[in-house]
Protein backbone atom coordinates (compact mmCIF):
# COMPACT_ATOMS: atom_id res chain seq x y z
CA UNK A 1 0.00 0.00 0.00
CA UNK A 2 1.43 3.42 -1.31
CA UNK A 3 1.33 5.91 1.74
CA UNK A 4 0.69 9.39 0.75
CA UNK A 5 3.29 12.22 1.84
CA UNK A 6 1.61 14.68 4.44
CA UNK A 7 0.88 18.21 3.94
CA UNK A 8 2.19 20.65 6.61
CA UNK A 9 -0.24 23.76 7.18
CA UNK A 10 0.56 26.74 8.75
CA UNK A 11 -2.18 28.04 10.97
CA UNK A 12 -1.18 31.66 10.37
CA UNK A 13 -3.45 32.80 8.18
CA UNK A 14 -0.53 35.61 7.30
CA UNK A 15 2.93 36.31 8.92
CA UNK A 16 2.09 38.71 11.94
CA UNK A 17 2.56 42.04 12.07
CA UNK A 18 5.60 44.04 13.58
CA UNK A 19 5.22 44.47 17.28
CA UNK A 20 1.64 42.53 17.00
CA UNK A 21 1.46 39.76 19.72
CA UNK A 22 0.53 35.95 18.64
CA UNK A 23 0.77 32.72 21.28
CA UNK A 24 3.93 31.03 21.55
CA UNK A 25 1.94 28.09 20.00
CA UNK A 26 1.11 29.07 16.07
CA UNK A 27 5.02 30.52 15.70
CA UNK A 28 7.56 28.48 13.50
CA UNK A 29 10.34 26.58 13.75
CA UNK A 30 13.64 28.56 13.61
CA UNK A 31 12.13 31.94 14.48
CA UNK A 32 13.36 34.24 17.03
CA UNK A 33 10.64 36.26 19.40
CA UNK A 34 10.19 38.08 22.06
CA UNK A 35 8.09 37.09 25.17
CA UNK A 36 5.58 39.87 25.34
CA UNK A 37 3.07 38.84 28.24
CA UNK A 38 2.19 35.53 30.12
CA UNK A 39 -1.50 34.85 29.74
CA UNK A 40 -1.49 32.43 32.42
CA UNK A 41 -1.78 31.54 36.11
CA UNK A 42 1.02 33.01 39.04
CA UNK A 43 2.18 29.71 39.80
CA UNK A 44 2.22 28.68 36.21
CA UNK A 45 4.42 32.57 35.40
CA UNK A 46 6.52 31.92 38.41
CA UNK A 47 7.83 28.51 37.36
CA UNK A 48 8.46 29.97 33.93
CA UNK A 49 10.68 32.94 35.78
CA UNK A 50 12.55 30.17 37.60
CA UNK A 51 13.20 28.78 33.62
CA UNK A 52 14.46 31.92 33.24
CA UNK A 53 11.78 32.88 30.33
CA UNK A 54 10.35 36.51 31.44
CA UNK A 55 8.34 39.44 29.83
CA UNK A 56 11.08 40.99 27.45
CA UNK A 57 13.15 37.84 27.18
CA UNK A 58 14.56 36.52 23.64
CA UNK A 59 13.83 33.08 22.38
CA UNK A 60 14.43 31.14 19.20
CA UNK A 61 11.95 28.27 18.48
CA UNK A 62 13.74 25.01 18.09
CA UNK A 63 10.85 22.83 17.15
CA UNK A 64 6.91 22.78 17.19
CA UNK A 65 4.54 19.76 17.32
CA UNK A 66 0.86 20.37 15.34
CA UNK A 67 -0.54 20.65 18.74
CA UNK A 68 1.67 24.08 19.32
CA UNK A 69 4.12 22.03 22.15
CA UNK A 70 7.46 23.70 21.67
CA UNK A 71 10.60 23.32 22.19
CA UNK A 72 12.56 26.98 22.58
CA UNK A 73 15.92 27.99 23.53
CA UNK A 74 16.80 31.23 25.85
CA UNK A 75 20.22 31.86 26.96
CA UNK A 76 21.71 28.30 25.73
CA UNK A 77 19.32 26.61 27.71
CA UNK A 78 16.48 24.13 25.71
CA UNK A 79 13.14 24.43 27.27
CA UNK A 80 10.26 22.22 26.50
CA UNK A 81 6.75 23.53 26.67
CA UNK A 82 3.05 21.58 26.64
CA UNK A 83 0.71 22.85 23.44
CA UNK A 84 -1.17 24.49 26.64
CA UNK A 85 1.52 26.36 27.92
CA UNK A 86 3.20 27.41 24.80
CA UNK A 87 -0.93 28.65 24.04
CA UNK A 88 -0.31 31.06 27.18
CA UNK A 89 2.83 32.45 26.21
CA UNK A 90 1.75 35.76 23.87
CA UNK A 91 5.17 36.76 21.70
CA UNK A 92 6.04 38.91 19.14
CA UNK A 93 8.61 38.77 16.18
CA UNK A 94 12.26 40.01 16.61
CA UNK A 95 13.08 41.52 13.02
CA UNK A 96 15.60 39.06 11.02
CA UNK A 97 18.77 39.75 10.28
CA UNK A 98 18.20 40.71 6.45
CA UNK A 99 15.70 43.38 7.78
CA UNK A 100 18.24 45.36 9.88
CA UNK A 101 20.52 46.44 7.08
Amino acid sequence: MKSAALEIVDLRPEPPAAGRAFPLSLARRGERLRIAAFLTGKGLGRRLGDLGLHRGSDIEVLHRERNGAAVVVHDNNRIALGASVAQGIAVTLLEAASEKA
